[in-house]
């Protein structure tokens, strides 16, 4: 059950939690999530459970001056620096696309 929800795209998740009214942030302090408001119903909590270590890593990025880049033709992501130039996809093989911040 637990694949289900792993789409491994921290935006998508973001988005999806953003329309049912829900927030989700970083304690940097304790590198906690906090989803509000509560109580966070059941389905969302799994959402963010199973995308935990993507959405830390998104959320965390804005003090790092990191951002979520997707490839443009497979649409595979990765964090990548905001200033960083397109770069050629190695996730998925064969992919002439690039990753673009």
């Amino acid at each position: 059950m637990e694949a289900f929800f792993a789409v491994n795209d921290p935006l998508d998740v973001l988005d999806y939690l953003q329309s049912r009214s829900l927030t989700v942030t970083l304690d940097r302090p304790t590198g906690q999530l906090h989803v509000r408001p509560r109580p966070v119903p059941d389905l969302e909590r799994h959402i963010v459970r199973a995308n935990r270590p993507l959405l830390h890593a998104v959320l965390y990025g804005a003090y790092t001056d990191h951002l979520w880049a997707r490839c443009d033709k497979c649409g595979e992501g990765l964090m990548r620096p905001k200033a960083a130039k397109p770069k050629r996809c190695v996730i998925t093989p064969e992919c002439e696309g690039s990753h673009r911040p």
